[in-house]
């Protein structure tokens, strides 16, 4: 298994077609393709990754904020972190759907199935085990400010986040 920092970097040579991209495709978005004619092969997946590691840094200046209080910088942190991960993310997806566009290497491979209801069940649990992770924590840093609230807040949004991430890999 290789390394993901190896993936990544795979990924970031225009060249690479992943093994799965021709096997499986997965129906393209339209902006997909205006995203790539905007900022191009090169640029589009390192501005997507930049702006997730923006968006992360949001969110941690975010939890400091809700720690020290601050209800309305932290909600309006809160709300352009996640919009800026989001962006981020649908760049770098954008990105890696390149192969399945017309001209793209992997278009001719067979449309995968769509995914079983019950996957979407357990992404659904995944997403409410990960929000569960992140509210409490929070929610300990302001009822009382302790240490050991920060520690055992740190220690389930990581068992939360850890879960969660188990959950999606299933």
């Amino acid at each position: 298994m290789t390394s993901a920092f190896r993936r990544i970097a795979d990924e970031l040579n225009p060249d690479y077609v992943p093994e799965c991209a021709l096997q499986r495709r997965r129906p393209v978005p339209r902006y997909v393709s205006a995203l790539l004619k905007i900022f191009g092969d090169y640029w589009l997946p390192r501005l997507g990754l930049a702006v997730q590691l923006i968006g992360s840094l949001g969110v941690f200046i975010t939890t400091i904020a809700f720690a020290a209080q601050e209800w309305v910088l932290a909600i309006v942190l809160g709300a352009v972190s996640t919009v800026t991960i989001v962006t981020g993310s649908v760049m770098w997806n954008s990105y890696r759907m390149r192969h399945w566009l017309p001209a793209g290497r992997g278009s001719g491979a067979p449309m995968a199935p769509p995914l079983a209801r019950s996957v979407w069940v357990w992404l659904l649990l995944a997403m409410i085990d990960l929000l569960t992770g992140t509210a409490v924590p929070l929610w300990l840093m302001t009822s009382n400010r302790s240490v050991r609230n920060i520690l055992l807040g740190a220690a389930i949004l990581s068992l939360c986040a850890g879960s969660a991430n188990a959950i999606c890999r299933t």
